[in-house]
């Protein structure tokens, strides 16, 4: 949401599973800037936000039409 300077309820209304999970995929591959500086500056890791192993993971595979 900060990245985008989307509100709770634009989320809500618009942010479905699959495009969620091409959020994380596109930004796996080139992250925000901010987070880059952040990382360099060793004030976070670049997999805080995105976990890599969530329960749920192959459900935004097959909703974003995906193989498993």
């Amino acid at each position: 949401m900060t990245t985008f300077g989307w509100s709770w309820e634009y989320v809500d209304e618009q942010m479905t599973l699959p495009r969620l999970h091409a959020v994380w995929k596109q930004w796996k591959r080139f992250p925000p800037i901010h987070k880059m500086v952040a990382v360099y500056l060793g004030m976070g890791k670049p997999d805080d936000e995105v976990p890599q192993n969530v329960p749920l993971d192959g459900m935004f595979r097959q909703l974003a039409g995906e193989t498993i």
